[in-house]
């Protein structure tokens, strides 16, 4: 008589407090900030206000380390869920096929000379147990609004990829919503080389109407064994008609075959729908592509 195994206990952890009242300092985590290593180390990245703070499971404990502050896109305290999810949408945590932690990103500098934004990206690495400078990767571009979104993974080699998006033209209500550019970077080739993925919209807003709003989720990227990049994303979101019904399609781009091509994955079926929301790519065995949307 065969028995079934016996599961392990699921144990439950609380790490932050989220329940504390406004203006109180309340941590900005989400999205894809935990990873465990080719090492087993597993790391968390999230932002104590305006300091950057990396977070290692030691011996059933966690313990903290600072990497580095900005107040670009942090606050000293975050008073409203727009507010975490800013701060959320601009770090990622990436541990290389070494097993270093590597902590990016994202700013914007103004250049009154030019009266435009530098996105730059901050990189820092662990390295001997401490946090240190691995340099400032900085397109050789400015653009009107900076960048806005950031997403970054592990390549073969110890390289990284990274994507965001910049802003062009602002969005500035109902029927006007801007422009913008995806950008991709990596370091596969020893340098930082960067390139266009695609044409967007205004991202850096929510979809506006009546009401109510969308939050867009809308990058994620996945690097398979070639160290070719697979990225989905959403072009723009808009409403349309008296019942502000909300539009989204859902897109993937690589660029496996050397240049970066994009095709549609998803559209509204019935023309009034969200095809791209929260969407996410990953890699399989033999570099198969999986893509998951909602």
């Amino acid at each position: 008589m065969s028995r079934r195994a016996i599961s392990p206990a699921l144990k439950v952890e609380q790490l932050e407090d989220r329940l504390n009242p406004s203006g109180s300092v309340i941590p900005a985590g989400e999205f894809n900030w935990m990873q465990y290593s080719p090492t087993g180390e597993l790391g968390q990245l999230v932002w104590n206000g305006g300091t950057l703070v990396y977070r290692a499971r030691v011996a059933g404990g966690w313990q903290d380390s600072t990497v580095a502050s900005s107040g670009v896109f942090t606050a000293a305290s975050y008073n409203s869920v727009d507010q975490v999810q800013t701060a959320s949408e601009t770090a990622q945590l990436v541990f290389t096929t070494d097993g270093t932690p590597h902590a990016l990103f994202l700013e914007k500098i103004w250049n009154g000379y030019i009266g435009k934004y530098q996105s730059q990206i901050r990189h820092l690495a662990r390295v001997n147990g401490a946090w240190a400078d691995a340099g400032t990767i900085t397109p050789n571009w400015t653009s009107q609004w900076g960048g806005n979104n950031f997403v970054a993974e592990a390549g073969a080699n110890n390289s990284i990829h990274l994507i965001f998006t910049e802003t062009n033209v602002a969005a500035t209500g109902v029927g006007n919503f801007g422009s913008g550019s995806l950008f991709y970077a990596t370091n596969a080739g020893g340098s930082w080389a960067f390139s266009k993925i695609a044409d967007t919209a205004d991202l850096n807003h929510d979809v506006w109407f009546t009401g109510g709003r969308w939050a867009p989720r809308f990058l994620s990227l996945a690097v398979d064994s070639q160290n070719r990049a697979h990225v989905t994303y959403t072009p723009q979101f808009y409403i349309a008609g008296a019942f502000s019904t909300v539009t989204s399609t859902l897109m993937y781009a690589t660029n496996r075959s050397g240049g970066w091509a994009s095709q549609v994955v998803m559209a509204p079926l019935d023309g009034t729908a969200d095809a791209g929301l929260g969407a996410s790519v990953a890699v399989g065995p033999g570099d198969q592509i999986a893509i998951a949307s909602y």
